[in-house]
């Protein structure tokens, strides 16, 4: 076995030499120019689309919390006309009855039956 450090302190050359620059491949440039060029249409397009899915999102936002105020006043209307139309259904079922009938009679056209005679009071 080698008396060896746990760890290697640098896999880099030896710097004993000098440092050789080598001029780039021109296909390579090309490649990494078109990819760049890419890169950069990729990253347009991506703006726009969330740009333009950010402007659709707030368009629906308040459309949908019109919707909703339009739909809470219809929910109120419908409620007050059921309120109507069972005050109507309760007024209907009373003006079938006979002694109801009278009841008005006596009271809003101050007709009266024989040797009946009506007082009227006048409110304050």
């Amino acid at each position: 076995m080698q008396n060896q450090a746990p760890y290697s302190t640098h896999n880099y050359p030896s710097s004993s030499g000098p440092i050789k620059k080598t001029k780039p491949n021109p296909d390579e440039v090309e490649i990494k120019r078109k990819r760049s060029k890419r890169l950069k249409w990729f990253g347009a397009f991506m703006l726009l689309f969330f740009i333009w899915a950010g402007t659709t999102y707030m368009d629906q936002k308040s459309a949908i919390e019109e919707k909703r105020t339009e739909l809470e006043a219809i929910q109120q209307k419908v409620a007050q006309i059921n309120e109507e139309q069972s005050e109507l259904l309760y007024q209907v079922k009373r003006l079938n009855d006979h002694d109801y009938i009278a009841e008005i009679a006596r009271k809003d056209y101050f007709l009266s039956r024989p040797g009946e005679v009506i007082f009227r009071i006048p409110e304050k």
